[in-house]
């Protein structure tokens, strides 16, 4: 079963690592007497991947340690900024969720959901944490923007000269508000 199995998967799937944890396996049942079983738990327990499912039985390697928002982006970046947790054996759990070995995670999202800076602290695989960041830049310069109109409305209306380019105007603003910068403002 298992060359069939490694040889039927792509290679990407069926990784080196896969390999070498389907080689101890076999090798543990044909010969379970040559097996070093503290090695072999040693190994298990210590890895540094671990590999869970979709619910369509797509195997996703995943650094140890990755929660449910680290599955969901190495999905797919919308499936990320949109999750709200998962489902893993009928039972529902948040992102914060630390996945296991074997899981088969079921994402769930809201078309509300945006990125959060604390998801930052969450998410411990670097496809993750870049996603995430650039998503709050994203987010942070559409605020800025939003903030910059509603102030030049807001300056029109009480007819206020205002120039986009003036920052005179804008420094005088932030020093009575005081503020660190442009952006702390907006």
């Amino acid at each position: 079963a298992y060359e069939i199995t490694c040889r039927d998967w792509s290679s990407e799937v069926c990784s080196s690592d896969l390999q070498n944890w389907l080689s101890t396996i076999r090798q543990l049942l044909e010969n379970p007497q040559e097996v070093d079983e503290d090695d072999f738990v040693k190994k298990e327990l210590y890895s540094d991947t671990i590999f869970v499912y979709t619910p369509k039985g797509e195997l996703i390697k995943l650094k140890s340690g990755a929660t449910v928002l680290d599955f969901a982006y190495r999905l797919h970046t919308e499936i990320g900024y949109k999750c709200t947790g998962a489902k893993i054996g009928n039972k529902l759990v948040g992102i914060r969720h630390v996945l296991k070995n074997g899981d088969i995670v079921d994402v769930t999202t809201s078309k509300n959901q945006l990125p959060r800076i604390e998801w930052l602290e969450i998410a411990i695989t670097t496809h993750a944490r870049n996603r995430i960041k650039r998503a709050l830049k994203q987010i942070e310069d559409e605020n800025i923007e939003q903030g910059k109109k509603i102030m030049i409305d807001l300056f029109d209306k009480m007819k206020i000269k205002y120039k986009k380019t003036d920052f005179e105007l804008d420094n005088k603003i932030i020093n009575q508000l005081r503020k660190k910068d442009r952006k702390s403002v907006v």
